[in-house]
């Protein structure tokens, strides 16, 4: 079992949660059945977006580089935990193979919304609100 505030490197995370081992928002398993979820905040592809760690809250974008994001992959996995309560597993990337856990989360809301993609167009895209899930670690 992973705790928060420990860091751990790519193949101990992608171990973790089996499954999609690549992007910001990883998960195993598939419709309906999703067996665990994670994103990851901070650096690569993920740098476009404006995610960020609050005190009592994960503000994450959905995945998806240029245009409007669709709901499909990881974004559709999201709103999935979202509406069925799963967990979703919260690292920072740390730099080179070094990701800081920061504990189970629960998608506590989606909306749409307009950021700028990788050319600096505006675009649609999705913005989730994860909080601390406190009945698992």
């Amino acid at each position: 079992m992973l705790q928060s505030g420990h860091t751990y490197t790519a193949n101990e995370m992608n171990e973790f949660i089996g499954g999609k081992h690549q992007g910001g928002i990883r998960y195993s398993g598939d419709f309906p059945d999703l067996q665990r979820m994670g994103v990851v905040i901070g650096g690569g592809a993920e740098a476009i977006y404006a995610d960020r760690v609050g005190e009592h809250a994960v503000f994450y974008y959905g995945e998806g580089q240029e245009g409007d994001q669709k709901l499909s992959s990881g974004n559709r996995a999201l709103v999935w935990a979202h509406f069925h309560s799963i967990p979703v597993h919260v690292f920072l990337n740390q730099g080179k193979n070094r990701y800081e856990y920061i504990g189970a989360h629960q998608v506590e809301a989606v909306r749409a919304t307009v950021a700028e993609d990788r050319s600096g167009r505006d675009r649609g895209a999705f913005l989730f609100r994860l909080v601390p899930d406190n009945r698992e670690a």
